[in-house]
């Protein structure tokens, strides 16, 4: 069959066209199929979109709840330190009824201490440092820098049960042990910075609640205070500086603080201060301030422990329970600056709180830290530094509590001195169920002994000990 030219013409213009309609026909296949996946995909975001929102809603209210326990939280941390306040205040307040119960029979047995010279042969005026509390005081560093101290070696106080310090503790000082491991400065900081209206210093030294109770009978007032330079006037004694009183004899001219002090320290060669960083500190009026009682014994221990390691160039001496630091501080001033004490973490508190105020924050050292210069400070540890240490001493000096210590622990204090020292100091009274030489006798490497009485003390014992190295 013959095509006409007509259908010839629009035959071939097909097939040419063909491929295109094919092309075309692929692309608008592609096409479907593009429209097909993007639905899918926008459903499938469309999903993705409801969980988001889904799990926005469900962390807003996440958040809400968070919200509302942190309120929750914060009102019962503000419960709690209210609560902590409280307890706190009321433990203090026990420790001061406490205080003022026990003042009766501490009355008596202040009143029975015989003076070493008769009270007309002493010249005393009554002295108190200021009451008021200076409103300058920037303390807060120290404060931090004893709490940290006393947290790391916490274990070792709460293990001492017994002994007359753990007695202390338990009786009057609970709350500060909780003050300084709740790291409550405030606290802290108000039981230091007045000791005088407090029991943190109670077996330590004479300024204390109950003595400043015990000092509102004038009687007592007068009888301490002459006693405080009875004191400075016996350790004269023992300098030779003035002369002994003799009952026998016909009374000595009176002596007066000031021109005490005075002999003191042009035989001593250095000069007598009188730190005083506490308000309502009672004793013997000078014109350099106020000699309470403990000032005297100090400055005895001190000058023993110079004469006893003079042929040293720079002596070691290691203190086994110091008091507040005030053996430490007169050594210092004599030249003794590797100084260490080693003492129950609550007395190691107020020791460092003491030494700093009257030296300075540098011239201390508190358990935990460390410095290049540490031969050149204070050192204040807790027993177990001392107990399981490997350290040497030119002397170790104790006063005043070695028999008030529990068997067990004097026990191992003794054998530790005898492995770390060649010369031992002990001063100290007789009248517990040990004595100092109880213990030196079981020592296997005693070498001497020489015992005298104590100069500043009736009832004490002086004795050093000399082991064989």
């Amino acid at each position: 069959m013959r095509m006409r030219g007509t259908q010839y013409t629009e035959l071939t213009s097909f097939i040419r066209a063909l491929p295109e309609l094919r092309r075309l026909r692929e692309s608008s296949e592609q096409r479907a199929k593009l429209l097909t996946m993007s639905e899918r995909h926008r459903n499938q975001l469309k999903k993705e979109l409801a969980l988001l929102k889904s799990e926005t809603l469900r962390l807003q209210d996440a958040i809400t709840q968070l919200r509302r326990d942190l309120d929750r939280s914060e009102r019962s941390r503000k419960r709690y330190q209210a609560s902590s306040r409280k307890l706190s205040a009321e433990n203090k307040a026990l420790s001061l009824e406490n205080a003022r119960l026990a003042t009766e029979p501490e009355k008596a047995t202040l009143l029975r201490a015989v003076l070493f010279r008769p009270a007309e042969n002493l010249s005393v005026a009554t002295g108190e440092t200021d009451t008021t509390l200076d409103p300058q005081l920037d303390d807060l560093g120290i404060i931090v820098r004893l709490t940290a101290a006393y947290i790391a070696a916490a274990d070792e106080q709460l293990e001492h049960k017994d002994g007359k310090l753990a007695e202390i503790f338990n009786t009057y000082n609970q709350h500060i042990h909780h003050g300084l491991m709740e790291v409550n400065t405030a606290l802290v900081a108000d039981e230091l910075r007045n000791p005088a209206a407090s029991m943190v210093f109670a077996g330590l030294d004479s300024l204390n609640a109950s003595l400043t109770q015990e000092l509102t009978d004038p009687d007592t007032h007068k009888h301490y205070v002459t006693r405080c330079l009875d004191g400075l006037a016996r350790f004269a004694d023992a300098l030779g500086i003035v002369r002994q009183f003799n009952p026998e004899a016909v009374a000595l001219e009176s002596l007066g603080a000031d021109e005490l002090l005075a002999a003191i320290e042009t035989e001593l060669k250095i000069p007598v201060t009188l730190p005083a960083p506490f308000p309502g500190e009672i004793g013997a009026k000078s014109s350099r301030g106020i000699i309470s009682y403990h000032v005297p014994q100090a400055l005895y221990q001190a000058w023993r422990i110079r004469e006893l390691t003079r042929a040293k160039r720079s002596p070691r001496v290691l203190e086994i329970g110091g008091s507040i630091g005030r053996a430490a501080f007169y050594a210092r001033q004599m030249g003794i600056t590797d100084y260490t004490i080693v003492d129950l973490p609550i007395v190691g508190v107020s020791q460092g709180y003491f030494l700093t105020r009257a030296l300075g924050d540098e011239a201390v050292l508190l358990n935990g830290e460390s410095t290049s210069d540490a031969a050149h400070r204070i050192k204040i540890l807790p027993p177990s530094r001392f107990l399981t240490g490997d350290s040497t001493y030119d002397l170790i000096v104790n006063s005043d509590s070695f028999t008030d210590l529990p068997d067990n622990q004097a026990r191992a204090y003794m054998a530790q001195i005898e492995n770390a020292t060649e010369l031992f100091l002990s001063i100290n009274p007789e009248q517990n169920k040990h004595t100092v030489m109880d213990y030196v006798a079981e020592c296997g490497s005693l070498a001497s002994r020489v015992r005298a009485p104590y100069w500043m003390r009736q009832g004490y014992a002086e004795e050093l000990f000399r082991f064989q190295r």
